[in-house]
């Protein structure tokens, strides 16, 4: 797993796409250079949302505050991808809390 994530699908790739490089490209260009890991590096997007995590729920707690008591404007920041983060707002609830989400 080490060396997958170290070398094949690596933090350097994973960062191209957050900041805009389509998955469909990334993933074809990673199979073409790797073609003996394809079913991996297909699965790091297509599961994508098996590793999303969960919501921490004290931090969504002082988010729900915050947005109750109305004084603060709530602005999200994410490094997600463009093509991800479609799945995080389905996924969590408390996005909606935000008045405007960059991405």
């Amino acid at each position: 797993m080490s060396h997958f994530l170290n070398t094949i699908c690596s933090w350097e790739w994973n960062e191209n796409l957050d900041a805009g490089y389509s998955i469909e490209q990334a993933t074809e260009e990673r199979v073409a250079m790797f073609p003996e890991h394809e079913l991996f590096i297909r699965m790091y997007y297509d599961r994508w949302e098996d590793i999303l995590g969960y919501e921490h729920t004290d931090n969504v707690d002082l988010l729900k505050r915050f947005k109750e008591n109305g004084k603060q404007r709530l602005i999200g920041l994410t490094n997600c991808s463009h093509e991800t983060f479609p799945v995080a707002l389905e996924r969590f609830d408390f996005l909606s809390c935000f008045e405007g989400i960059v991405v």
